[in-house]
């Protein structure tokens, strides 16, 4: 059984031609053809707009389109233009175009030479991609991305970048290489294991598995590190995964606190001290004077009224009583002292 052939549906063909300039519209993209016979350009209605024209002006010549060219980009485009007429080659190339209005435009162009069945070059085609909006949002993304390096790099914490698998460091601020005694091409050819001591392997070893595990969430911690030169510091750090060169990588700060833990150490050994003089004078002082109150009370119920000395004896008895007092006294102050103290490490550490 034979079948017609489908009819020529010129509605589809108009459907299809507007929803592609509907696309050539939502992404930006316009397409162009130059003809070499008449040396005329067709523009699309997306290349029109691209360049703030009116779509009814759809055909433009070579000098005119050369107009629309930044002058600061105008000899490099002209240069591949040449180039590419010399070798009949394609183009790929960037550049701004300034708007009548003063608008400028980033504009991605790519060209295509067309040929004739005797491979003669007939024409010229190509298309045009408005990446304004990319290369704005590129521009920030530096800009933001310049701020957060200054941060890094002048910061006075120390800080450095070490890959999180093979530990290996990948950045460091000038504050750390100060810190650590290190230059920078030394401590970029460090691991993050050449500034522990050996006795602290195990512990960097806990906290990168646990970095690892806690994904996008700081890990506080303090831990002891070593310089070049030997010397152990204190140091409170605080690590965070971060993606450096397209690697999984660590982020570290770490603030020396050796000077305020030996302070710390230095404050709790002399509250140690007060506390154990405050222990003897609430016990060992306390104690013969508390057996002579009793002896003296003794003997006045031995002798209330016949005791020759009896004056003597209440002013024995008053006499322990304000020794008991300033025993008292002295005990709350050196209580009041240590707990000062305590206070300044808690800030200290807070």
């Amino acid at each position: 059984m034979l079948t017609s052939a489908p009819a020529y549906n010129v509605r589809s063909l108009e459907n299809i031609a507007a929803r592609h300039k509907q696309a050539q519209a939502l992404a930006h993209f316009g397409n162009w053809e130059l003809s070499f016979a008449t040396g005329l350009v067709h523009w699309s209605d997306e290349s029109c707009r691209i360049y703030g024209l009116s779509i009814e002006d759809d055909v433009h010549t070579f000098e005119f389109w050369k107009s629309f060219i930044h002058p600061d980009d105008l000899d490099y485009v002209l240069e591949e233009v040449t180039a590419s007429q010399a070798t009949m080659s394609d183009t790929d190339s960037r550049y701004r175009i300034a708007r009548k209005d003063g608008t400028i435009r980033h504009i991605h162009s790519l060209t295509n030479f067309e040929f004739d069945s005797t491979g003669k070059p007939v024409g010229l085609y190509g298309v045009v991609h408005d990446i304004t909006d990319s290369v704005k949002s590129l521009d920030r993304l530096e800009k933001s991305r310049k701020q957060y390096q200054d941060v890094f790099d002048f910061s006075p914490i120390p800080m450095w970048v070490s890959e999180l698998d093979s530990l290996r460091m990948v950045d460091v601020n000038q504050a750390a290489i100060d810190t650590y005694g290190y230059s920078r091409e030394e401590f970029l050819a460090l691991t993050a294991k050449d500034i522990r001591p050996p006795e602290e392997l195990s512990v960097l070893e806990k906290a990168i598995a646990r970095l690892k595990a806690i994904g996008d969430v700081p890990l506080d911690g303090i831990y002891r590190h070593a310089r070049k030169d030997g010397t152990i510091i204190i140091v409170e750090a605080r690590a965070r995964q971060v993606v450096f060169n397209k690697m999984p990588c660590a982020l570290i700060a770490a603030t020396d606190i050796t000077e305020r833990t030996k302070y710390i150490d230095t404050v709790e050994r002399q509250n140690q001290a007060l506390r154990d003089i405050t222990w003897m004078q609430s016990h060992v002082v306390r104690a013969p004077l508390a057996r002579m109150m009793t002896l003296v009370e003794l003997i006045g119920a031995e002798y209330p009224t016949s005791y020759p000395d009896m004056a003597y004896m209440q002013e024995l008895t008053a006499s322990g009583i304000e020794l008991d007092a300033v025993i008292r006294t002295i005990v709350e102050r050196t209580n009041e002292i240590t707990d000062g103290h305590k206070n300044c490490v808690d800030k200290s550490l807070g």
